[in-house]
């Protein structure tokens, strides 16, 4: 029943002996109505040998059944198909096809200058298709202050932001190979910032922080995080996405084995939890200080707090989950 995808992954969740951490917090931001990735556990059998249970769990990445908004890369295979289709009889071939897709996929200038050069020819892309590209969307960011992900590899496209928050952007990869690409989500996150960092919400040239972001996404993401207590929120696993001519969006949530009071963590289960922490990237210290956002805030917490009770009820959820583990998985 999950969105057909070739993405996906299997969480350890080797933090969180309960393993139902990252499927409460997606249930409840789901609630919300931020979107939410499809998610199970599965029992994982290597070469014959039980290795552990695992959350077998939708990948965050842009696509319809994910993350639906523009995709550079659909744009790439489907210049590389018309180029292909109109040149064949000229002996390119279907390896050149795949080239030029790769390619494009990962020099990306051709997205506003309209052609590109392929093994010494240059190829303007209206001579093969109407095409007219927008690039003021199609963006999906992690928030990391961490400047390498786990498994060592080095982040291709990202930049910091004024107070030192950083910003990468995971989707298109290469959006650093063009540079009015990367301009504009440069100036659009420094606009969000200098709005939301202000005293009054609004940036020098008049905007307010709502008219550059999703409000419902900030306060929904932002309570998500602050109710479960997601210690790592403050500088680590935050999906925002931006649609052609949208507005920044948060979410999906991710990583929680440092939620839910977890004693690793430094966080309370009864106080703020990371909102406060004085960390260059923790954007929520900015949110918080605004009564606007904090008003809408407890407006969203009553509304949503008849659902967090019947989390911990008898037969709620968590021992819905919790029993479901234990016969199936026992």
């Amino acid at each position: 029943g999950f969105g057909k995808n070739k993405h996906w992954v299997l969480i350890a969740n080797y933090r969180d002996e309960s393993l139902i951490r990252n499927t409460i917090a997606n249930s409840v931001s789901v609630k919300l109505g931020l979107t939410g990735m499809d998610t199970t556990w599965v029992d994982v059998i290597l070469n014959g040998e039980y290795v552990g249970n695992y959350q077998f769990c939708e990948q965050v990445r842009v696509d319809e059944t994910r993350l639906n908004i523009y995709d550079w890369s659909k744009d790439a295979e489907v210049i590389a198909k018309a180029v292909y289709n109109a040149e064949k009889s000229n002996g390119m071939t279907k390896n050149d096809r795949d080239k030029i897709e790769g390619m494009l996929s990962e020099h990306l200038s051709w997205i506003t200058s309209g052609e590109f050069t392929y093994q010494g020819k240059a190829f303007k892309i209206a001579d093969y298709l109407d095409y007219r590209s927008n690039i003021t969307g199609g963006y999906l960011f992690e928030l990391n202050k961490y400047v390498e992900n786990i498994d060592g590899k080095t982040d291709i496209s990202e930049f910091n932001n004024a107070t030192g928050m950083r910003i990468v952007v995971d989707t298109p990869e290469y959006a650093v190979t063009n540079d009015d690409m990367m301009d504009y989500v440069k100036k659009y996150w420094q606009s969000f910032e200098n709005a939301y960092c202000s005293l009054d919400g609004y940036n020098s040239d008049g905007l307010h922080y709502t008219e550059l972001a999703d409000f419902d996404s900030m306060v929904n993401y932002w309570i998500t995080n602050e109710m479960l207590g997601n210690y790592d929120a403050y500088g680590r696993s935050r999906w925002v996405s931006k649609d052609i001519e949208g507005l920044l969006k948060f979410g999906p949530v991710w990583d929680f084995d440092y939620g839910f009071g977890v004693k690793e963590a430094p966080a309370t289960a009864n106080a703020w939890s990371f909102s406060t922490l004085d960390f260059t990237d923790n954007l929520f210290k900015y949110w918080i200080d605004d009564p606007y956002f904090v008003l809408k805030a407890e407006e969203t917490y009553w509304d949503i707090r008849p659902y967090m009770q019947s989390l911990v009820d008898d037969g709620g959820l968590i021992d819905q989950y919790n029993d479901y583990l234990n016969v199936n998985f026992s």
